[in-house]
């Protein structure tokens, strides 16, 4: 399974390069490839682990974090943008996000703060095999791990973010 993810994901990379690029994609697509190479050994054991798409862990970390250059990753380790949420009794980082007030202004958003990239990594994997989350993300884990085109609209499906479009990024991204 490693070999054909990592085949896989240096055909895209290798395939998908253009001389047309201005420097803000040609710095977003190192910053990409730069993620892959240091996440990947990372998200393949959590797919061994956990059954989630390498594929899909890395263009979700590549999405919700910039590449990992987003301020949430930087100073919270959280790749994923993972909120606190009811019974989070770990470490928590505070910022404006997409939360407002009745009024309609901005409030702070707690989100779960990580001591490291490989425990983020694993709360992923936690948040979305969490058993009391099996009637959002349970059906993801009939589908084929290699299928991540499934896998994409499925957690777009399940409301894993609400971006309409969460899906097409996704696969965007792993076929980039």
């Amino acid at each position: 399974m490693r070999n054909i993810f990592l085949l896989f994901f240096t055909f895209f990379i290798a395939t998908n390069t253009t001389l047309t690029q201005t420097a803000a994609e040609l710095r977003m697509d190192s910053l990409r490839v730069e993620y892959i190479r240091n996440y990947k050994d990372i998200a393949m054991d959590e797919m061994d682990r956990s059954g989630i798409p390498a594929s899909i862990k890395l263009a979700q970390g590549i999405l919700e974090s910039r590449a990992g250059t987003s301020e949430l990753a930087m100073r919270a380790s959280n790749h994923f943008g993972i909120k606190c949420g009811k019974g989070w009794a770990g470490a928590s980082y505070s910022k404006h996000d997409d939360e407002h007030d009745k009024r309609g202004r901005a409030v702070q958003s707690c989100f779960r703060k990580y001591n490291s990239v490989v425990e983020c990594f694993a709360d992923h994997s936690a948040f979305i095999r969490n058993p009391d989350k099996e009637y959002r993300y349970g059906f993801l884990f009939q589908l084929d791990p290699l299928d991540y085109k499934a896998w994409a609209e499925g957690l777009q499906k399940a409301g894993y973010s609400s971006v309409d479009f969460y899906a097409e990024r996704l696969i965007y991204y792993i076929e980039l």
